[in-house]
């Protein structure tokens, strides 16, 4: 990682102090799109992106791309592993 991308990215700091809470997929679209918009990167991710890394994935029996985890059947994203996914797509992009 760079070190741009280390310092351009506020916003995965306070989603990476909420430790292990967890998020819907819609809550995590929001996080990245605020991280993306701190960043300065000119792209918003559809919740519809979140839910299919997610949820559409652990309900064909795949693993999620981002660590989730299910409750009473509902699936939600752990902060500490959306954290480190923004920051690697935030690479990415820039």
């Amino acid at each position: 990682m760079s070190a741009k991308t280390a310092t351009t990215i506020p916003a995965v700091t306070e989603v990476t102090a909420l430790a292990t809470t967890l998020v819907t997929p819609y809550a995590a679209a929001k996080e990245v799109n605020e991280a993306l918009a701190a960043a300065g990167v000119d792209k918003v991710i559809p919740p519809q992106m979140m839910y299919n890394y997610t949820t559409a994935r652990i309900n064909k029996g795949k693993a999620p791309l981002i660590d989730a985890e299910v409750v009473d059947g509902k699936v939600f994203v752990k902060t500490e592993a959306l954290a480190a996914w923004i920051v690697k797509y935030i690479a990415k992009n820039i």
